[in-house]
């Protein structure tokens, strides 16, 4: 069945926000790309079967609307998340929730219920826009149910994928929970819509090279409460997954080998690369604005965050590749790190804020990146490089207090073992710094009565306990593990609510959180 014609005329008239609109007039002090050079990559976009948009059906329904979390809910929920776990940082894993006492009392019964309500309410929605779309005549349809997506220029295939039975199940909506308490409005304002029904769109980049074709997914579906979405045409791609576990370790001992890479590291950086992405992973929904790689490097809101590295090392490493991979297609970088990007609509070369907001409005360019993660062994190799030059944890310089003694140390010296290792990575990697790591130690130092470097080595497990954020190291049979510390001579007050402030469990007992969306996201 293909979908009335009314319905494909009414999302067509949905304007484009287009990138040259917007920034045709920012432009380098010192122009990277020739004249001849922006004619030439505007012309090879703008070629014929280059680049389509077309409706997605998705979530296993028939139809192309689907519910999906609304930006504004997402900004809203991240000011709760501060409002609520205070000092400490809350891992994109988690959700944060308020106590139900004191100035919160109430706030969380009544979100959950809202958050319920919201979503059921779009999910019914969504249904019954499918069910017209499919069998009601085609002027049954009004302008409210079509006009809800940016301009696709095809509709999906029906054979994309078998609507699941319980899809025609009704949908089942909680009550509104009514007025949100007041100091919760007076705190955060009044909460926006949680959720509403969009049209997916699915875009797909056709490569000249052995006909390589690439394909992304605006309007994301994210868990209830992420709280860090922020562009609806925002696309995301996770990367076409490697055939076997062997062949991915196969590859990954090729790639940190051409890097010059420990086997350690290698370790380390695959357990984490499994919550963040595969090489060719891209996403420009959330806060990091542009996020790329097995490691999610960003380019932040200006265009100069650690994907920069990543790009200047290829660029000096590889330059031939450099411009395969990148150049030709209208990407490079500036000499003072910021990311540079040629207009695919109007030539314009944008840089840093401007390029940015360019590579978010037009997936092509953010389709570059998929391409490279995907083919070229020098990206990837890049990829390794510059997350060990941004991110290795262990060369870091700390000071402690052993014995009543100041002892300079690095921390390496005290964690060694490649879970360990990977627990410091994963915090460094998603939220910039291990500044907590030397107060951790300090502590349990102190409670075991260490006077020596040798004396805390014995304690690894606990520190690594304590440094635990997003994933529980300690219990992967994937990485080697530290020894269990001396039986005796142990104190039991040193739990995670000292390190942390937030739990009161030791933390040797605390149970793993399974990882949910992978990504360091700022405020």
């Amino acid at each position: 069945m293909v979908f009335r014609a009314t319905f494909r005329a009414a999302i067509l008239s949905t304007a484009l926000v287009l990138c040259s609109a917007m920034h045709a007039s920012a432009r380098p002090a010192e122009p990277i790309f020739s004249t001849a050079e922006r004619e030439s990559i505007v012309k090879w976009w703008q070629s014929e079967n280059r680049y389509r948009v077309e409706l997605a059906e998705v979530d296993g329904q028939k139809g192309p609307f689907a519910a999906r979390l609304t930006p504004d809910a997402s900004t809203w929920l991240l000011a709760y998340t501060k409002a609520v776990s205070g000092s400490v940082k809350i891992a994109p894993t988690q959700t944060a929730k308020a106590s139900n006492s004191g100035d919160t009392k109430g706030w969380e019964d009544w979100l959950s219920a809202r958050v319920k309500h919201d979503w059921q309410t779009a999910r019914a929605e969504a249904q019954r826009r499918n069910t017209a779309l499919l069998t009601a005549p085609s002027e049954a349809l009004s302008a409210d149910d079509t006009t809800l997506s940016p301009a696709p220029t095809s509709t999906p295939s029906r054979k994309v994928r078998k609507p699941s039975r319980a899809q025609d199940a009704p949908i089942n909506i909680p009550p509104h929970p009514g007025p949100a308490p007041q100091s919760l409005i007076d705190t955060l304002g009044a909460p926006p819509v949680i959720a509403s029904v969009v049209a997916p769109n699915r875009h797909v980049i056709h490569f000249d090279i052995e006909n390589r074709t690439i394909e992304m997914l605006d309007n994301v579906r994210l868990p209830e409460r992420y709280a860090y979405y922020r562009f609806p045409r925002g696309v995301n791609s996770v990367g076409a997954p490697t055939s076997t576990i062997v062949d991915e370790t196969v590859r990954a001992k090729e790639l940190f080998a051409e890097a010059g890479l420990s086997d350690t590291a290698r370790k380390a950086f695959t357990a984490i690369s499994r919550l963040e992405g595969t090489f060719e992973a891209s996403q420009t929904y959330d806060t990091g604005y542009v996020s790329i790689g097995f490691i999610q490097f960003t380019t932040g809101p200006d265009g100069d965050g650690s994907l920069i590295r990543a790009l200047v090392d290829e660029k000096t490493a590889s330059p031939d590749a450099f411009v395969e991979d990148f150049h030709r297609y209208g990407i490079d970088v500036t000499t003072d790190g910021k990311i540079t990007v040629i207009d695919p609509k109007s030539g314009a070369e944008l840089v840093g804020t401007d390029a940015v907001k360019c590579m978010v409005d037009d997936p092509r360019l953010v389709g570059v990146f998929v391409h490279a993660g995907r083919y070229s062994i020098k990206w990837m190799a890049a990829q390794v490089r510059a997350a060990y030059k941004v991110y290795w944890p262990m060369d870091g310089e700390i000071t402690l207090q052993l014995g009543g003694n100041s002892t300079s140390c690095k921390v390496s010296d005290i964690v060694q073992s490649e879970a360990g290792i990977t627990t410091l990575l994963d915090r460094k990697i998603n939220r910039g710094n291990i500044r907590e790591f030397p107060d951790v130690v300090n502590r349990i130092a102190k409670s075991h009565g260490c006077e020596t470097l040798s004396d805390i080595q014995k304690y690894e497990k606990e520190i690594v306990a304590a440094m635990r954020y997003r994933v529980d190291f300690l219990k992967s049979n994937d990485l080697g593990q530290p020894a269990e510390p001396p039986a005796d001579n142990k104190d039991p007050r040193v739990t995670r609510s000292q390190d942390s402030g937030r739990d009161t469990r030791s933390a040797g007992s605390i149970p793993s959180r399974a990882a949910k969306p992978r990504s360091k996201r700022g405020g």
